[in-house]
């Protein structure tokens, strides 16, 4: 059995977010779960390898969101992503809005 490695709690969410990186236009891919420190993304095209940097760009209510990450962890149809900085305030307003 693996051993789990993460530090905050996740939180299924569904939304969109999009990623550029290597300065390429925006690509799509959704949410699957959030934390203060990361976000599980699935991905419909290129998937960036690990340690690659990132730019998530999302909304979250009325809010817009830029926020710099590193890829974490990368297969096909997916990545987690770890952010440079916790958004507690992020993980908040995307778990409220998936209760209402």
């Amino acid at each position: 059995m693996a051993v789990e490695r993460r530090y905050n709690k996740r939180y299924p969410v569904d939304m969109r977010v999009e990623y550029t990186y290597r300065g390429r236009r925006r690509l799509l891919s959704r949410a699957q779960d959030i934390s203060l420190q990361g976000m599980m993304l699935r991905t419909e095209s290129i998937t960036p390898p690990k340690g690659m940097l990132v730019e998530l760009h999302l909304k979250v209510g009325s809010r817009y969101w830029d926020i710099p990450a590193v890829v974490a962890h990368s297969r096909p149809g997916g990545m987690g992503v770890m952010f440079h900085e916790p958004q507690p305030v992020l993980c908040r307003l995307a778990t409220t809005a998936l209760a209402s």
